[in-house]
């Protein structure tokens, strides 16, 4: 996504402050795919409380906030998408929700900061919320406000969806040289590892150690096919060191071994 179109852009502005006035919060918006430029004073935490917090932290004030919306707050949302209310790297309570792209998370929407802590505000002008319904209640229409943020977004991008399956197999086939983990996919995906376990299962009907292994098998298969390069070169390839590792696991998968396979199939051609 490049510049946001001027028209989309104007009701994503109007969305903001309307969504703002509504809450009575500051609304903010942190996008986590990169690209993305346009956008007013909603694409950050502008308030005077979050600026006075970040210059008393000796220059890191940026540093930290950064790592913890773009990092930790994006990774807890992928367990938890209804959203939450959290407590700040400075102290302060505020609402994020997930916003979503083309099946997975584009972004992560921001309502705060309030005061929750003992004692009056440390900065005057602060929201001190009533209780804690208070706070349920607006998290509850941010995220019907974050749905209609990814909205026009989505609509914004001219790239058509990618469906999960081919994001999937991507993914998989652009990492057949190293190790991977169902956390480095849940990771891609912005899911919980258990969900993007599930969907693994649900759209290929297999594990994710099955998947991954036969995405390997394919791949060793077809390069014995297709070209000359020795065993032990395709084996680290496919992510095997040892190329009597990758005959090995060629044997049980296709029931004969890395040679015989290549004469079967150039004969074949």
């Amino acid at each position: 996504m490049a510049q946001l179109d001027r028209s989309v852009l104007k009701h994503v502005d109007e969305l903001m402050q309307a969504s703002r006035r509504t809450l009575g919060l500051w609304i903010s918006y942190k996008h986590l795919r990169g690209g993305f430029r346009g956008g007013g004073a909603w694409r950050g935490h502008m308030t005077p409380c979050c600026r006075a917090a970040k210059r008393q932290q000796e220059g890191q004030g940026r540093d930290i906030c950064t790592r913890f919306d773009v990092g930790e707050v994006p990774r807890a949302l992928a367990r938890k998408p209804e959203g939450r209310i959290h407590v700040c790297p400075f102290g302060f309570t505020e609402l994020a929700v997930p916003v979503p792209g083309d099946g997975a998370m584009a972004g992560v929407l921001f309502a705060g900061q309030c005061w929750l802590g003992k004692g009056p505000p440390p900065y005057p002008g602060l929201v001190v919320p009533p209780d804690r319904q208070w706070l349920d209640d607006r998290l509850v229409i941010l995220r019907g406000i974050a749905d209609q943020l990814g909205r026009l977004l989505r609509k914004d991008d001219g790239a058509a969806p990618v469906p999960r399956r081919e994001r999937i197999l991507a993914f998989l086939e652009a990492s057949l040289r190293r190790p991977v983990r169902l956390p480095d996919l849940a990771r891609r995906l912005d899911l919980s590892p258990p969900h993007a376990g599930r969907e693994v299962k649900r759209l290929f009907g297999k594990s994710f150690p099955r998947l991954c292994h036969e995405t390997k098998m394919r791949e060793a298969a077809r390069l014995l096919a297709a070209t000359d390069a020795p065993i032990r070169e395709i084996a680290v390839r496919v992510g095997y060191a040892d190329a009597n590792h990758l005959s090995r696991l060629f044997r049980q998968e296709f029931k004969m071994p890395p040679r015989a396979y290549r004469r079967a199939h150039r004969a074949d051609a």
